[in-house]
């Protein structure tokens, strides 16, 4: 069964990678220091968890922030630091914890680890606070983000693409016939495709590209970094290919009968590209939003495009459906 998972395997993988290289950097600190013949021995301690706190650091934030930076073409190192900057902040403090704890434990009388009890509570209840901020901002039942917050990085985004007159495009994307699914085999199952199309979707986005859900069944993405001069053909082109991935989704669900394998998903979509066809969020949706029923007048399971005039491109299926 296709289901998405909280946190890709390759995430994972890159995360523990990180932390294991970090670690053996404040090692290797460690070991330096600890060679140096001009400090005495009263001030080598500090100087060891200072030396090895720097280098865990610097190399666990380099890799991370680096690898951000180069799979984001519209962020530069610096500004993918700043946006990690409280992140950052919060490592450093647990670490400086982890020091002043072993700092208290081999240096001083052991009842002294009870005062490191607060601040570690305090830093606890930090990072715990952070974490329900990033779920507010995912839609339980996709993963991707929730209405609210796609705007807002959708606007952000928006705002990078004017700064470096780059183009985008926004595609809204509708399930078809999704109440069908549900009367027919049940909201779990609904629930289901729904789980299966956010992964699809995830699958689908680079590094700097926004897909959220819109509402019910409606999901949309905005796909920056393309050229001011792209034309109608690519942006279909990039239209279809989310489209046929759609319609490749296999979910097995309950029926009454036994689980059977769903095999007709399909959605329809709708796009606008910015700025030809509105410099705003809310324009292009509402210009996205007229190709999509474009789309489903047409015979649904089909991308449409607004036109030059902002009006949604009609073939001669969608003038016979009228």
């Amino acid at each position: 069964m296709l289901r998405p998972a909280k946190t890709p395997l390759y995430r994972q993988v890159f995360n523990a990678a990180t932390v294991i290289l970090a670690v053996h950097a404040a090692g290797a600190a460690v070991r330096y220091i600890e060679l140096l013949p001009a400090l005495r021995l009263d001030s080598l301690q500090f100087v060891v968890l200072i030396f090895a706190l720097l280098a865990y650091t610097v190399v666990n934030t380099s890799l991370v922030v680096g690898v951000v930076a180069m799979t984001t073409p519209d962020m530069t190192f610096t500004q993918t630091l700043m946006r990690r900057s409280e992140g950052v902040g919060v490592e450093i403090a647990t670490l400086s914890l982890g020091a002043l704890v072993a700092v208290t434990v081999t240096a001083t009388a052991p009842i002294a680890l009870l005062f490191t009890i607060p601040p570690l509570l305090l830093l606890h209840r930090t990072v715990l606070s952070r974490q329900l901020v990033q779920e507010a901002r995912i839609d339980a039942k996709t993963g991707v983000l929730n209405s609210a917050a796609w705007h807002l990085e959708a606007t952000q985004t928006l705002d990078r693409a004017r700064q470096r007159s780059n183009a985008a495009l926004l595609l809204m994307i509708d399930l078809d016939r999704f109440k069908s699914i549900n009367d027919t085999y049940g909201h779990l199952a609904g629930d289901e495709v729904l789980a299966a199309l956010g992964q699809v979707l995830r699958a689908q986005v680079r590094g700097a590209d926004v897909v959220g859900r819109f509402g019910g069944e409606e999901f949309v993405m905005l796909m920056p970094n393309l050229d001011r001069r792209v034309g109608v053909a690519e942006v279909t082109a990039i239209a279809e290919r989310v489209r046929q991935a759609i319609a490749d989704i296999r979910v097995e669900v309950d029926s009454p009968d036994g689980p059977i394998t769903l095999n007709t998903v399909s959605a329809s979509v709708g796009g606008a590209v910015y700025p030809h066809d509105g410099e705003v969020v809310t324009t292009l949706l509402g210009r996205a939003d007229k190709a999509l029923y474009a789309a489903k007048r047409a015979g649904r399971n089909r991308v449409r495009m607004v036109d030059s005039r902002g009006a949604a491109q009609l073939d001669d299926s969608d003038r016979e459906s009228r």
